[in-house]
């Protein structure tokens, strides 16, 4: 077989768009692209110009047929080219969304194209058969790895089978190995090199003999003409460039373009016999020829650029293809509206958790990386990102459990590391119910009375809670009227409950709303109708508690508690204040409001041990002047008494709740023998007052009420004319007569004679054949 050296400055193959040769030859090729279609009209025009003088002697039927062909192969061509364009149009797109094209990609969108009847891939052999709606087939060839693509015409549709062909390179012989095969057999095997066809064999296989570096094509033809071609690229001695990218900006997932810093792409080679190189982008048409060893090439356009080269020598001799993939994106990513749930209350408040969602961000290049999120404090829009929350991914739901006013931002990070605007969402969560609250009834009269209630939203877990919104009244179990707050900063009401039964008795009771919904309603109370009056009472006295000094209470012997017994404990309590509400310490309207005179140096000792729990007794009478009038005095001394000990002498931190002495503490030290009394019966007149607690409390019949130490809320009434049946309770300690001598000093301190306990009691005064209200006493 004869070796043939193709002349190396032959034009190109215009369908071999990677391999063209510098500006000159493709405007060769440019302006013999215009001569040609210049020559094809001009045939045109002179055979239907001979044509009317033919027709007069043979007919029109020459003329016909000889200018279908010309048009016929017009056409052929003319979908050649729209092929052409179409493929670097589909390569074009993909770059700029960021996709890489393979060929079967590139043949589902040949086939989107109404023009086009079907676009078959072939990954292995690298190419697409495209047939026409007119049934011209072609052969678009396309290496994802070189860039390299062609378009060549291979029949028409007629039922026939395409040939398949197969060419590689063997370096070691210097040959191109050509396999061919087709259901209609294969006729020859052509070589082509720089448009020209340079070697044939006429069976399925051919050795081709090649020494210039360069592309080449193989064309095989079947028994019914119809083509396929393969691309062999040939090279020799030349080593393949290098590329490197260089950035001044750093690359995050690989992906350049965060602050819109551009890439520097080097291409070089240290071959000492290289005399140029060749590069084209994914996005170019042509390759561009550059003298010398090196080129830099700048990408600052957003999608996925691949980078092609290949060097050349003196000689002609091309080295391999390289290529590299770029990744580049500067365009900040885009951020929708954020949605809550459930739907934002009308009063802006939600009492229940609520999920934020952040939308898919908008990115077309590298695509959303995740987000971030942090609270708005003051007027600090954006912190720093070690201070802020990262959770990966495209869309994000987050839910807000925290109370009080949250303002949060968030802000999306692509994957390039370019961050989208920040988007903020306020959400306000109030789940909290308002503060416990009493209510109160004055102005009584025969036929009505005024319903008094009054609370604030609880703060404890907040610093912004939503406020109070509402009231509602309640008789007698049915709602009687809703009134609105009015003024935030005093968020109290009075309800006027007019044309009532005269001498009744009513349940009361109150709801308090904030303006999240959250509701605390108030313990019940009796309201009554009738005229006031009302009788006399007094007392007073304090105790605290505490926790242990390093001791492990919970694993001592009963010797060893009673040693412990007196012992003082290092206790420092909160040292707070209380004021007692007039309205809750005295009767008939005299109470005025009492703050606690303090102790704050006070010393505490160990007074019990029980079940790892220690419980304190201050040294000293922590209160003076002090006062407790009539019924109020009666109702609310026990409660009183224990939430200023709770106020005053607390401390979390312990674990400790102060409390003040009770007839309990007493009695569990004692020796006293308490002696039955009779229970006193007495049918009260319109005139006797009788306190709105008995009826809650045990001795009243009630088993399930107060005993004598005990009360969780306010009293503010009294009652008149009802039966009363009491039990006399009432009695004084001698404590150096019945108190054991360790607990002497401890429950009756030396400056401290005579004190109230946290303990009511029933007298009977014989003189007057009444009973009275009162606090225990205890004297020294």
């Amino acid at each position: 077989m004869k070796k043939v050296k193709p002349n190396k400055n032959a034009l190109t193959r215009g369908s071999i768009n990677c391999t063209q040769k510098p500006s000159n030859i493709a405007k060769i090729k440019e302006e013999q692209g215009i001569t040609l279609i210049a020559l094809l009209v001009t045939v045109i025009l002179l055979v239907i110009l001979v044509g009317v003088a033919v027709s007069q002697i043979t007919g029109d039927e020459g003329i016909i047929v000889g200018t279908e062909e010309a048009v016929d192969d017009y056409k052929y061509q003319q979908y050649k080219e729209q092929i052409e364009q179409l493929v670097h149009s589909i390569i074009l797109a993909d770059s700029l969304a960021g996709r890489t094209t393979t060929v079967t990609s590139m043949a589902e969108d040949m086939e989107q194209e109404s023009w086009i009847k079907s676009a078959v891939p072939n990954e292995e052999s690298k190419d697409i058969i495209v047939t026409v709606q007119e049934g011209y087939v072609y052969q678009v060839y396309y290496d994802e790895l070189t860039g390299m693509s062609s378009v060549d015409n291979v029949g028409t549709e007629d039922g026939a089978s395409l040939p398949t062909v197969t060419a590689t390179y063997n370096k070691e012989t210097y040959t191109i190995e050509v396999t061919a095969s087709c259901e209609d057999g294969i006729t020859k095997i052509e070589l082509i090199y720089g448009g020209e066809v340079v070697q044939t064999a006429n069976s399925e296989t051919a050795s081709f003999e090649v020494e210039e570096s360069g592309w080449y094509q193989v064309k095989a033809t079947s028994g019914k003409g119809k083509t396929r071609y393969a691309n062999v690229r040939v090279s020799n001695e030349v080593g393949a460039p290098s590329i490197e990218v260089t950035s001044n900006g750093e690359s995050e997932n690989d992906w350049y373009g965060k602050d819109n810093v551009p890439v520097e792409v080097t291409i070089s080679t240290e071959e000492g016999n290289v005399s140029g190189i060749y590069y084209k982008k994914n996005t170019d048409t042509d390759y561009t020829y550059v003298e010398g060893k090196s080129t830099l090439v700048t990408i600052n356009t957003s999608g996925r650029t691949v980078i092609y080269a290949y060097a050349v020598d003196g000689r002609g001799n091309e080295s391999d293809i390289v290529r590299i993939e770029v990744k580049y994106d500067n365009v900040v990513p885009q951020v929708g509206a954020v949605a809550v749930s459930p739907e934002v209350p009308a009063s802006g408040w939600y009492n229940t958790d609520v999920v934020v969602s952040i939308p898919n961000a908008e990115d077309a290049n590298s695509g959303i990386a995740g987000y971030y999120y942090w609270e708005v404090v003051g007027d600090v829009a954006e912190v720093p990102d070690e201070e802020k929350t990262y959770v990966s991914g495209a869309s994000k739901t987050l839910t807000v459990k925290s109370e009080g006013i949250k303002t949060i931002a968030f802000q999306a990070i692509d994957k390039a590391g370019n961050k989208s605007g920040i988007s903020n969402i306020t959400i306000k969560k109030d789940s909290l119910s308002p503060k416990d609250f009493t209510i109160s009834v004055s102005n009584q009269n025969k036929t009505g009375f005024t319903i008094n209630a009054g609370t604030t939203d609880d703060t404890s877990m907040a610093s912004s809670v939503s406020g109070m919104s509402h009231y509602e009244i309640y008789m007698n179990g049915s709602l009687k009227d809703t009134i609105e707050v009015t003024d935030e900063n005093n968020p109290t009401v009075s309800y006027v409950a007019e044309n009532l039964s005269e001498n009744t008795a009513y349940t009361i009771s109150v709801k308090a709303y904030d303006k999240a919904g959250n509701v605390k309603e108030s313990a019940s109370m009796i309201g009554q109708t009738g005229e006031i009056s009302g009788g006399n009472q007094g007392g007073g006295g304090n105790q605290g508690g505490g926790s242990d000094s390093g001791i492990d209470f919970g694993n001592l012997t009963e010797e060893e508690k009673a040693e412990l017994i007196g012992k003082y404990v290092d206790y420092t309590p909160v040292n707070g204040s209380f004021t007692s509400p007039g309205q809750y310490n005295a009767g008939y309207g005299e109470g005025s409001d009492q703050e606690f005179s303090t102790i704050t140096d006070l010393k505490w000792r160990i007074f019990f041990i029980e079940r790892g729990t220690l419980t304190l007794i201050s040294e000293t009478i922590a209160n003076t002047n002090f006062v407790l009038n009539t019924y109020n005095g009666y109702n609310n001394g026990v409660l009183l008494l224990n939430r200023a000990c709770e106020e005053m002498y607390s401390n979390e931190a312990f674990t400790a709740t102060g409390r003040c002495l009770n007839i309990d503490d007493i009695e569990a030290v004692s020796t006293y023998i308490k002696t039955t009394y009779p229970n006193y019966g007495h049918e009260y007149s319109a005139t006797n007052s009788y306190p709105s607690i008995y009826p809650d409390e045990k001795g009243s019949g009630n088993t399930e009420g107060y005993n004598l130490s005990e009360q969780d809320r306010y009293y503010d009434s009294y009652s008149r004319g009802m039966d009363f049946t009491g039990t006399w309770t009432y009695y004084t300690y001698n404590i150096s007569s019945y108190v054991t001598t360790i607990y002497q000093n401890l429950i009756a301190p030396q400056n401290a004679s005579t004190y109230w306990l946290a303990s009511r009691c029933v007298g009977y005064e014989s003189s007057d054949d009444v009973l009275s209200f009162r606090l225990f006493v205890v004297e020294r």
